[in-house]
């Protein structure tokens, strides 16, 4: 029964979480999606949230319009994305559906850069992990020029 529950609040979860995480959010949002949203369609859904939220929902419904947390902020991927089943964060860089908030961007990198410490020098998991943070920092390095 329990189960059943939090099955049936889960898509009201979702268009919850995007209104607030894409729409209400106040940082600027990254990514090639959190760009979209912020130079197009944020400010017209301010208008009337409880109106949007009963658009939001009904294509959440209908599998328009989907959205995940992540890592590094959210995902707008409708369906199955290979990447966050793997784990592998930082592909949400590259990714025409991310939607990157830079206070999360920090703390992943706070985060790998514990990762790496944890890691003898040299082998192959310091590595790849070294690549991660590389990958991280080179995005972080990329918005700072935007907004500067």
């Amino acid at each position: 029964e329990i189960a059943k529950y939090f099955k049936e609040q889960a898509t009201p979860a979702e268009a919850s979480l995007f209104l607030k995480d894409v729409i209400i959010e106040e940082a600027t949002l990254h990514g090639a999606a959190g760009t979209f949203y912020e130079r197009n369609i944020k400010t017209s859904f301010l208008g009337n949230i409880a109106t949007n939220f009963t658009e939001t929902l009904k294509k959440v419904k209908q599998g328009l319009l989907s959205y995940k947390e992540t890592m590094l902020g959210g995902c707008l991927k409708v369906g199955e994305c290979h990447e966050r089943a793997h784990h592998n964060y930082v592909a949400c860089l590259n990714c025409s559906n991310a939607c990157i908030k830079e206070e999360k961007l920090d703390q992943s990198i706070l985060v790998q850069v514990k990762v790496i410490e944890s890691i003898p020098r040299g082998t192959f998991a310091y590595n790849t992990e070294q690549t991660k943070l590389s990958m991280l920092q080179f995005f972080k390095d990329k918005i700072s020029q935007v907004i500067a």
